[in-house]
């Protein structure tokens, strides 16, 4: 069977991220505890205290700070189908994306994805 991927170039600028940042700030609530964005630095640290973890999980507590490339490579991975999402999420957020209407479930994916690798939340 004949296949072959074609893969959409995007551009992801500064913009795009302090939008889909600011957006995950509502996404992120029910398991971050802290959140900071310096634009500036063009950073986002997110703390967070996991009840879903064991106390000997080194994710159970933490802090993370993310750059714009950290999440601009976390984006890529999705678009490319190359994240743990599921191929009906990661479309789901492709479109979202090129349409520029990534919601805060769709952030808080993203988000997690960037700092753990994969979902652990939701």
């Amino acid at each position: 069977m004949f296949e072959y991927t074609i893969t959409r170039p995007s551009i992801i600028t500064g913009e795009n991220i302090a939008d889909i940042i600011d957006t995950a700030g509502y996404g992120i609530g029910y398991w971050a505890t802290k959140a900071v964005f310096d634009s500036t630095e063009q950073t986002y640290t997110v703390s967070w205290n996991g009840s879903d973890f064991d106390d000997s999980d080194p994710l159970a507590t933490g802090t993370k700070t993310l750059t714009y490339l950290d999440i601009a490579k976390t984006i890529e991975s999705i678009l490319n189908l190359e994240s743990p999402l599921s191929d009906s999420t990661a479309r789901w957020f492709a479109d979202s994306f090129y349409q520029e209407e990534i919601d805060s479930d769709l952030a808080d994916v993203l988000i997690q994805l960037a700092l753990f690798g994969e979902i652990i939340y939701g």
